[in-house]
């Protein structure tokens, strides 16, 4: 079964802004304990090699995304590195906290950043780490134009949990186990009981007394599974980006102990 681009909520515009802070503030305390992404590490190395560059732009981070969980090992070995944070739709909770919790060694770009429009001010390697599979074919296939035609490098890799077949075929258990998954998002919607006392309460009625926000996450992490770009749908999306003197790899690498591969793109310059 071919990838199918269904909507989630959390691409609407008009999805309430205190909700959508409160998701992503619940993926940002799930995604900081994952390390599914430090096994393409080595890739976003060498693009880095390839174009000369020590500055990565991660594009759609959200509250802060997967960089945040292995952006101090990678500075680590090589203190040059800068990171800067961007989103179409920035938190700026996640700013301040993040401002405060790195000092300097990781920015979040505080203005709206298009990722099919990236503007020319943020020169770096560009990486889509788990947000790829909310573009349209038609917007993906733009993101990584964009890339090629500035001659910025980019790197895309998204964590695949199934295939999208097997999403489809196990829908029914997953319904059935619904209330065990609800009970499993409300520990995780626990972490981020914090702010001020409006938000708090805010949070605590959309969470447990109307359950509006695990509810959407549910959906959400289910459509998500679903949109993920496999391999083969990569190497039709770089067939019709013939940028002369531009270079695309696509693969999937496994990730530690067992976990689930990721898929992944990348390109830069010769």
């Amino acid at each position: 079964m071919k990838r199918v681009h269904l909507f989630e909520f959390m691409d609407f515009e008009w999805f309430p802004k205190f909700l959508r802070d409160l998701i992503t503030d619940v993926l940002y305390s799930m995604a900081s304990k994952e390390t599914f992404f430090l096994q393409i590490i080595p890739i976003v190395k060498k693009v880095q090699t390839q174009t000369n560059s020590n500055q990565i732009v991660d594009l759609c981070s959200g509250a802060g995304g997967p960089w945040l969980s292995i952006i101090d090992g990678v500075q680590n070995e090589d203190k040059s590195i800068k990171l800067t944070l961007t989103d179409k739709f920035p938190n700026k909770e996640s700013i301040e906290r993040i401002s405060e919790d790195f000092k300097g060694d990781v920015e979040y770009f505080p203005a709206s950043v298009d990722a099919a429009e990236v503007p020319s001010s943020l020169n770096g390697v560009r990486t889509i780490f788990g947000g790829f599979h909310h573009m349209k074919p038609s917007v993906a296939s733009t993101i990584l134009k964009d890339a090629a035609e500035k001659r910025e490098g980019i790197v895309v890799g998204e964590v695949m949990l199934m295939p999208p077949a097997f999403a489809w075929i196990t829908l029914p258990i997953q319904i059935l186990l619904s209330p065990l998954f609800l009970i499993f998002y409300w520990f995780q919607f626990a972490k981020v009981m914090k702010g001020k006392p409006s938000t708090v309460i805010g949070r605590l009625i959309f969470t447990y007394l109307i359950p509006i926000a695990p509810l959407v996450m549910m959906f959400d992490t289910f459509i998500s599974i679903v949109r993920v770009y496999t391999k083969e749908e990569l190497e039709k999306l770089t067939e019709s980006i013939n940028i002369e003197g531009y270079t695309w790899e696509i693969d999937m690498v496994k990730t530690e102990k067992k976990g689930p591969p990721v898929v992944y793109v990348a390109g830069y310059p010769n």
